[in-house]
């Protein structure tokens, strides 16, 4: 038995995962860790990750990295994604996060993502699983979709529709919705192939979850393989698009930490949702940590 530590960067949270890893088959978590540093904020417009969000994800990872050693793991892999891989300055970031902390970062790009996400999502929810399944992973900074069965992947596409980008780009709900349309709409005209199954990762999807059921504090538990149906999701953004940020922040499941953003990722998933004709959406608690950590078996 072995243990590994992954660690997902991401526009908007830092994600840690430290796990036992079974006859190279099954994985138990010890520890999950998620902190919003934020990195994302701004590079839509400027391209460039600034001084602050920077330091937010180093205190970050300099716990985890902490974290990592009191636990002896034997391999750590860590992973940055959409709000890195699109600014100037990534080496620099790189290059701080392995002086200060000792953790070597991998950016990765939107096919990475996508194929680590599914990897994750069909491990931990094989029993749902039929032969024409789509995972969607709503993140901060880019949406991916990926079709494929139990073994195989079929299709991936990213897109540079997130829950922070999309917020950043426009204040007004409405309009936002628009844009989100005009993004989408072509990337899922183009899908070639129906889907009979619609698995969601990300912390939108796993936070509807939490408000349906009311969970404070959140349980991984309730959340994983909970089923989410489409008249649920509208009632739910009816609710927060009405509410200010600070009176979002008293909903029960939603972390206040997401309560600027919820909206827009809502947003997004009804997008996919009504694109493709699905009436729910599974949720998956497994998404890229535990695919990397399969990745490594």
């Amino acid at each position: 038995m072995s243990k590994m530590a992954t660690i997902d960067i991401g526009t908007n949270s830092t994600r840690l995962l430290i796990a036992e890893i079974k006859n190279k088959q099954k994985i138990k978590p010890l520890v999950t860790e998620l902190r919003t540093t934020r990195l994302g904020d701004g590079v839509d417009k400027y391209r460039y990750l600034n001084d602050e969000a920077i330091e937010r994800t180093v205190e970050a990872l300099k716990e985890y990295a902490e974290l990592i050693a009191n636990y002896q793991v034997d391999n750590v892999k860590a992973v940055a994604t959409s709000a890195v891989r699109d600014v100037s300055n990534q080496q620099e970031f790189i290059t701080k996060v392995r002086t200060d902390t000792g953790i070597k970062v991998e950016i990765i790009d939107g096919k990475q993502e996508a194929n680590l996400s599914y990897l994750g999502v069909v491990k931990g929810l094989d029993c749902q699983l039929t032969d024409a399944n789509l995972v969607l992973d709503i993140g901060g900074g880019s949406t991916e979709l990926i079709f494929g069965t139990e073994t195989k992947i079929k299709e991936k596409v990213s897109v540079d529709v997130g829950a922070v980008r999309m917020t950043e780009k426009s204040s007004d709900i409405k309009m936002r919705q628009e844009l989100i349309a005009e993004l989408l709409s072509p990337v899922l005209n183009e899908l070639p192939i129906k889907s009979e199954m619609l698995l969601g990762v990300g912390g939108t999807i796993t936070t509807l979850a939490a408000i349906d059921q009311q969970l404070s504090p959140y349980e991984p538990d309730k959340v994983h393989g909970y089923k989410l149906e489409l008249p649920i999701i509208e009632r739910i953004l009816s609710n927060l698009r009405v509410k200010t940020i600070n009176e979002r922040k008293k909903v029960i499941g939603l972390q206040s930490e997401r309560a600027d953003i919820i909206v827009a990722g809502i947003q997004i998933l009804l997008e996919v949702m009504n694109g493709l004709n699905m009436s729910d959406i599974i949720v998956s608690e497994a998404d890229i940590l535990e695919g990397l950590v399969y990745k490594s078996c």
